[in-house]
Parts: C-alpha cells; sequence; structure tokens
C-alpha cells in the first residue's frame, strides 16, 4: 500500500487520469444521476484551488500500483478556526473494508499535530453509508445533517414565482451582481458574507468567519478560471441604505445543466416580510433566462431550519440525499488508531 502525494501544478498525466478515475467512480456513487465532468474541467478545478483554502491530496495504491482511492487534507486560510483540519478519505467500493481508510489515519494525525489542530472534520453521504460506518466507527459525532434537494426549473410553478416577485417588499430594492461584485458594492458584500454566521451550524465546533474585500476578489478569480458563474441577489433596506440579505446561485463548466443554490441568509432584523421568497424566486426567474441550459437547481438545507425547508417544499424541492458534517478531536482519532495498532501488534511508526 502506497500513499502517494499528488502536488496539483506538478502532477503528472498519469496521477491526473488516476485521480480523475478515483474521482469518477465516488461522485457517480454520490449522486448517481450527474455525468462526470471531462477531464479538462477536473484538471482546471483541481489545478486551481478555492484561495481560502490550503490543500493537500494523495493517491491510494494497491501492490499491483493501481489508484484504489484519495485521500485529501485542507485547512482554512484565515485567522479563525485555527484548530480546525477537513479530511476527505475515498476508497473505491471493490477495496472497502479492508482497513485501508484506517491506514490513512497516521498520516493525517500527523500532519494536524505539526500544525497543532486539535479537531478533525469530514463529509459523509447516504448515498455512500460505508462512509458514515467509518466515521461511527472512529468515534465521530455527527454535528450538523443537511437535506441535499432539487427541483426541476421547468416543474417549479409560475403562478408561485410571479405571486412572490411581482409585490416587491415595501422598503427594500434588489441588486442582482453577475460573477463579479460591483467596486462600488464591495464593502457592502464583505457585511452580505457575514450573515452566513447565522445559518444554522448544528453542534459543530466553528467560530464565525470574517472575510475581507481582498479575499473577495481572489475567489472571483479562481471562479473564473475554474468556469463558474455566479448570481448574487442582494437586498437592500432603502431608508438606511444597507444590504440585509442575499442569495447567490452558482453554475459549473462540469456540470452546465445543475444550478447549485449557494446560500440564502437574511439579517435577523428583517426576516418575515417574505425576503427570503423574494430572492429566490427572483434567482429562479433570472436563470431561466440568462442560463436555459439549466434544468435543475440543487441546494443544501440544514435539518431544523423550517423556514427555508418551508420554500423548498413549497417549490417542489424533493430529497436526493443527506449530508453529515463529522468532527472528532484529535485525541480521540489518536488514542483510536493507538488501540487499534495495539490490538494489531503494529509497530509504532508502521
Amino acid at each position: 500500500m502506497i500513499f502517494e502525494e499528488v502536488i496539483p501544478k506538478q502532477a503528472t498525466e498519469t496521477q491526473l487520469h488516476d485521480v480523475y478515475a478515483v474521482l469518477c467512480v465516488i461522485e457517480s456513487e454520490r449522486l448517481p444521476d450527474d455525468p462526470p465532468p471531462s477531464i479538462d474541467v477536473f484538471r482546471t478545478g483541481f489545478c486551481n484551488a478555492h484561495p481560502m483554502m490550503v490543500s493537500r491530496h494523495w493517491l491510494i495504491r494497491g501492490d499491483s500500483g493501481n489508484a484504489i482511492g484519495r485521500v485529501d487534507y485542507s485547512t482554512l486560510r484565515s485567522d479563525e478556526n485555527q484548530h480546525l483540519a477537513q479530511v476527505r478519505i475515498g476508497i473505491l467500493p471493490e477495496h472497502r473494508r479492508q482497513g485501508i481508510a484506517t491506514l490513512a489515519l497516521p498520516m493525517l494525525i500527523q500532519l494536524a499535530q505539526a500544525e497543532q489542530r486539535t479537531l478533525i472534520m469530514a463529509r459523509t453521504y447516504s448515498t455512500a453509508p460505508s462512509g458514515v460506518a467509518f466515521m461511527k466507527r472512529i468515534g465521530a459525532e455527527a454535528s450538523l445533517t443537511e437535506d441535499c434537494v432539487q427541483a426541476r426549473l421547468a416543474a417549479i410553478p409560475d403562478d408561485i414565482i410571479a405571486k412572490h416577485i411581482s409585490h416587491t417588499p415595501n422598503g427594500y430594492k434588489l441588486h442582482v451582481w453577475r460573477d463579479r461584485y460591483p467596486d462600488a458594492n464591495l464593502s457592502d458584500a464583505v457585511a452580505l458574507r457575514g450573515l452566513v454566521n447565522e445559518v444554522p451550524r448544528g453542534s459543530l465546533d466553528v467560530s464565525d468567519l470574517t472575510t475581507t474585500p481582498e479575499q473577495l476578489r481572489d475567489e472571483e478569480a479562481a471562479y473564473a478560471l475554474r468556469g463558474i458563474k455566479r448570481w448574487t441577489f442582494a437586498v437592500e433596506h432603502i431608508s438606511s441604505g444597507q444590504f440585509v440579505g442575499f442569495s447567490e446561485v452558482f453554475q459549473s463548466a462540469g456540470k452546465p445543466h445543475v444550478l447549485q443554490q449557494g446560500i440564502t441568509a437574511i439579517g435577523k432584523d428583517h426576516r418575515g416580510r417574505g425576503l427570503g421568497w423574494w430572492v429566490k424566486l427572483t434567482a429562479i426567474q433570472t436563470i431561466r433566462t440568462e442560463a436555459p441550459e439549466v434544468t435543475v437547481i440543487r441546494t443544501e438545507n440544514a435539518i431544523g431550519n423550517a423556514g427555508i425547508a418551508h420554500i423548498n417544499a413549497t417549490l417542489g424541492f424533493t430529497n436526493i440525499m443527506e449530508e453529515t458534517i463529522w468532527q472528532v478531536s484529535l485525541s480521540d482519532l489518536t488514542k483510536f488508531v493507538n488501540e487499534r495498532r495495539a490490538g494489531s501488534n503494529i509497530p509504532a511508526g508502521k
């Protein structure tokens, strides 16, 4: 068993194709109705990471040298949440239940220890139950579960859309920003990003995030390189001139038929006025006109977020899977690995 590090912008074609092949199998299990991205789209995304993330990647190779899985280790490039590391381990189905994922843990623990991280976070999906079983086995806590739901854009009733966008909520104005935030509104975009901290986080041990104007511009540059289009629907409170809510949707080059609904957030002092309906349905109407190739809209909603769940249900969204974010302390994960090592009589460092 070999863990072969893959450095995106230095990767060989063989490495890129092997990572891509593993990704396609795992993604087809997670979202079986989605076609895989092309190798060129994958290469562009893999080699142009999100500027807020610092990531390392490994291929897992079997004894014959064939790629049987991948490992990713990521941390935030920010002053907040320096205690946190995110990991992803994906094993091809025919190689599971052989302890391969467990073999990756000592390497990840060493990385986290070197950076003084104390908490490991990972995601699992109900369409791939082996991941759920693994997280339970290592003693992780299911800290936030979200419903991943989708609807066919053409099936969303026109009368509901017309009802909620024909009557402008009194005292508010809606702005549409395509791809790049306007220079005049960059500080407003920063303030709107702060509303993300009001979204339910379950029992996740994470602190609020702050975003700088420079980070937003770096993010836009990365989106452009990766072929990601973004529409931002921003709500201005007219009398104060403040921006108090927003919704963002994304279209990627790899899945042009899918519109990914990002965060919809309304400031707590402006809720109950129909602003959530207004921005979400204006987004749907806009995409129908500007991106007719989109056939599906997909989003995640934290279980327990009744307001957004009601909107989605009314629009005909249906559940396609559950996504769970798990967390485990580095000390507990280390204890698990040490106990497994002792039970297997494996010398330390092996």
